[in-house]
């Protein structure tokens, strides 16, 4: 599992893939990008939604409802958090952004329990407890390996 930065506060991106909330380090999000045509790649991971090339770079697309275990919505339209990871372009495919928070690194706990009988609680580095509810927060290095 990767380790969270070790500053006092996280600037974080807060997504949705079907109802659950997540989060991911701004650091790591270079645009936000919809309705994409998207490429199959025949013989790829079931996780791998395809590819596209904005601007003349290769950009692989992650499926997170597949890799959360959501059914996506007919007719919902294709958004993507495009990142830039090791050096590689690689979008995630969420239903939504919902915007940025600040959290405090000792606001972000294990993931531990609160995890217990999901599809793969190896995905994720924690969970943040808000007024709002739980965000979840994904290992996004451990999802494209």
């Amino acid at each position: 599992m990767a380790e969270i930065n070790n500053t006092a506060e996280i600037e974080m991106l807060e997504f949705e893939v079907g109802s659950a909330k997540y989060g991911i380090d701004i650091g790591l999000v270079t645009e936000i990008m919809t309705n994409v045509p998207v490429t199959p790649v025949p013989d790829s991971r079931p996780d791998i939604e395809g590819i596209f090339i904005p601007r003349d770079e290769l950009i692989t697309v992650i499926d997170l409802y597949r890799v959360f275990g959501v059914i996506r919505c007919e007719g919902e339209k294709k958004l993507f958090i495009v990142c830039h990871i090791d050096g590689a372009g690689i979008a995630l495919h969420v239903t939504a952004v919902k915007g940025l928070i600040m959290v405090k690194r000792d606001d972000i706990l294990p993931p531990g329990e609160l995890l217990e009988g999901k599809k793969h609680p190896e995905l994720f580095k924690g969970v943040i407890k808000t007024d709002h509810g739980i965000i979840l927060v994904p290992d996004i290095e451990s999802i494209i390996r």
